[in-house]
């Protein structure tokens, strides 16, 4: 049984006024600086401009994440990654794909010369991709009560996600920070922040499952929004020191509960969603352990002691034959080329590139390209055949419309 609109309502009240209790129980920083950001972001919420940042948790599920859109179906899904909807398949199928990926791990490391190569890095982040699609996929089928196809143990069939839900969310917990880490430092073009998560990936690898099984994580990971980008998550505990200068919190606060108040019954999703923010950002304040997402940078130019992946590229294959690609985009939309046939892990690659050259220059993002690249690049992480495959072509179309015009404005 839910709660009434107005028991939800005064649930979020008591939620936002524990927080603020611990917050302004003593004036610290950078505890104050953080929380006066949440708050001004639960105000965006409460006005409808903004939605609540995902977290996973060990219960419930996982509103307005990303992998509420990740194809589960087999007749339209990149990778049949599902088996059966039982804790021990998910084992087995996560442990196959764990296999090559320690083999992976252990080329990047051990290759002669410059190991972290722009090309080593490109591979590194293709195989990561597609573990996380992977577990996202299994996630979201164990959210769904996925119940299988095929045939099932008949006393797992009436609620299967009863016992896959805990293990999934449980590989969830260990991986996806570290895979999130090393996908966004890709996105960032940060060396750095790329080779550290690899490193923490291959560790992970070398354990047991047992040894795994025993690592514990706090919860409320961000995830991913539903339709956007990743975010950089940065997990910390500050040291906490007096605050000099005088606090907005409370004055920010206070707009929040205005705006809280004005709540209706029609918005008990975002008050549901606001409680569940808030009960977490307090276990954060007493823990002094935070975990909060950003959106990530770029590097354009290496610096002492952050290089980048890649240089600025002159040129990208796509542009370098834009008839040719346009023509590989067709045999991609009418099935010539099929999932089975392999091709497309290659293309998501080379999508992801195309958008790092856009992201290196401005003018040609600007033509509206950019935006298509990232529909393309969605469809594949959603598993998404047809669509990916659809984006994909009007994305051919556009780049050799664009390439014919070219001539002219010159």
């Amino acid at each position: 049984m839910t709660d009434s609109p107005q028991t939800g309502h005064v649930a979020l009240i008591d939620a936002l006024e524990v927080f603020h209790d611990l917050v302004a129980a003593e004036p610290l920083q950078p505890r104050q600086q953080i929380a006066e950001s949440v708050v001004m972001h639960w105000t965006r919420v409460a006005e409808g401009k903004e939605t609540v940042q995902p977290r996973l948790t060990a219960e419930g599920g996982v509103p307005l994440a990303f992998h509420d859109r990740i194809q589960m179906a087999a007749s339209d899904a990149i990778d049949s990654c599902l088996t059966a909807p039982h804790p021990d398949a998910f084992a087995q199928a996560l442990t196959a794909r764990l296999e090559p990926l320690g083999e992976a791990l252990a080329a990047y490391e051990a290759r002669d010369g410059y190991r972290s190569s722009a090309e080593q890095c490109d591979r590194m982040m293709l195989a990561l991709a597609g573990l996380s699609r992977f577990l996202g996929t299994w996630l979201h089928a164990a959210e769904a009560g996925w119940p299988g196809e095929g045939p099932a143990d008949p006393a797992m069939a009436p609620e299967p996600s009863a016992a896959l839900l805990p293990v999934v969310r449980q590989a969830l917990y260990l991986w996806e920070l570290p895979i999130n880490e090393a996908l966004v430092g890709w996105e960032e073009n940060s060396l750095g922040t790329f080779n550290t998560a690899v490193q923490e990936i291959r560790r992970l690898v070398a354990l047991s499952p047992a040894e795994r099984a025993a690592i514990t994580r706090e919860p409320g990971l961000p995830f991913r929004r539903r339709g956007r980008r990743r975010q950089k998550v940065t997990v910390f505990s500050p040291e906490q020191r007096p605050s000099r200068s005088k606090s907005m919190f409370s004055l920010r606060f206070n707009q929040l509960l205005e705006r809280v108040e004005k709540l209706d019954e029609s918005q008990e999703r975002i008050i549901a969603a606001l409680i569940t923010e808030a009960t977490h950002l307090a276990h954060m304040v007493r823990e002094n352990r935070f975990q909060l997402a950003a959106p990530p940078g770029f590097l354009q130019v290496g610096r002492p002691g952050s290089a980048v992946i890649r240089a600025k590229p002159s040129t990208h294959p796509f542009l370098l034959d834009p008839i040719g690609f346009f023509k590989k985009t067709v045999l991609f939309h009418n099935a010539t080329y099929t999932r089975e046939g392999g091709g497309l892990d290659l293309m998501y690659l080379q999508v992801m590139q195309f958008w790092r050259y856009l992201r290196y220059h401005p003018r040609m993002a600007a033509r509206g390209l950019l935006r298509m690249v990232e529909v393309c690049e969605f469809a594949w992480e959603e598993n998404r055949w047809s669509e990916f495959r659809e984006s994909l072509l009007h994305l051919g179309m556009a780049v050799r419309d664009q390439a014919a015009a070219q001539p002219e404005q010159n």
